[in-house]
């Protein structure tokens, strides 16, 4: 039977990424205290239609701050068009039926602005909700309470965001880029021990799994942080992992036999590791580079011919 490695476990990653600082905790706090306050209001005032600002709150208030402005304004462009939208329309078509029509319609279409922008979402959303609620009347009253309560939502939650744990897009990449740092680290651990005749070839397959999905997700961030040499950097640690990866699998699947390399590809790789060692600011990537280079110089597994 396979065994799961213990930081692969859930009691142990569950354990072990608990933290104050980190994106779950912070965006869980804000919902929390967000929809709270927000509550609050629509209970106390006795806000009948008080639900918007819930819905607002929840809306705007992202993991990210920067998501969050974005979320804002496009909720108020779609907020106002909407509210321009259905009194326009609900002046000219008095009859019950044509607007049951008219939301039915918005609401259908709604799941297909989505996928366009969400401030289109945002405009047929807003028909939907003051035309459900102004069927028979007319919609004067419920627009200014959709636009007063989203505004309300609007503050709530920018307030939130701007003073509760703040948590923007570079304090995310900076997380990401130590967990791909540990990630190499580890990797280098389950190097060595494979040249010893140890080690764990799923939790590398792991480990490489978790730098790739990282990968992912540093380039998609990029349109955040502008990190101008994210490419270059990705780029090194990518081949320091995939190399590292190789080497485990050689030692690995062939620890009862010899290794053989042909000697100016191996002089090739080390040239080429060196070069890193020379050139690198950081400081553990160079210990790592110098620790694959002592398996490749001094390890007894690896035989060389001309």
């Amino acid at each position: 039977n396979l065994e799961i490695p213990y930081n692969f476990k859930k009691s142990y990653i569950y354990k072990d990424h608990i933290s104050t600082k980190s994106m779950k905790f912070t965006y869980a706090i804000k919902v929390a205290i967000g929809i709270s306050l927000g509550g609050f209001v629509m209970d106390y005032f006795n806000l009948k239609e008080g639900r918007w600002i819930l819905y607002t709150i929840f809306s705007v208030i992202q993991p990210y701050t920067e998501d969050g402005i974005i979320k804002t304004k496009k909720r108020l462009f779609g907020t106002i068009l909407g509210c321009i939208s259905v009194f326009i329309l609900f002046s000219i078509f008095k009859d019950s039926t044509i607007r049951a029509i008219i939301i039915i319609f918005t609401g259908y279409i709604s799941g297909y602005a989505k996928e366009i922008d969400y401030k289109y979402e945002m405009i047929c959303i807003t028909i939907s909700a003051i035309g459900s609620v102004s069927m028979l009347t007319s919609p004067d009253v419920f627009i200014i309470n959709r636009v007063a309560f989203i505004v309300l939502g609007i503050i709530i939650a920018l307030i939130i965001n701007k003073l509760i744990l703040p948590y923007n897009a570079n304090t995310a990449y900076e997380v990401l880029i130590d967990m791909y740092r540990n990630i190499i680290k580890e990797m280098e651990i389950e190097v060595q021990l494979s040249v010893d005749g140890d080690g764990n070839i799923h939790k590398v397959k792991n480990l490489l799994l978790i730098a790739n999905l990282l990968e992912d997700k540093l380039v998609s961030m990029n349109n955040l942080v502008n990190h101008k040499n994210q490419y270059e950097v990705l780029n090194k640690k990518r081949l320091l992992i995939n190399s590292m990866y190789c080497i485990h699998l050689k030692f690995k699947r062939n620890n009862e036999m010899p290794i053989y390399y042909n000697l100016a590809q191996l002089e090739e790789a080390k040239d080429l590791i060196i070069e890193d060692i020379e050139t690198t600011n950081d400081r553990d990537h160079k210990v790592i580079c110098k620790n694959l280079l002592y398996i490749i110089e001094n390890s007894d597994v690896i035989k060389v011919y001309a």
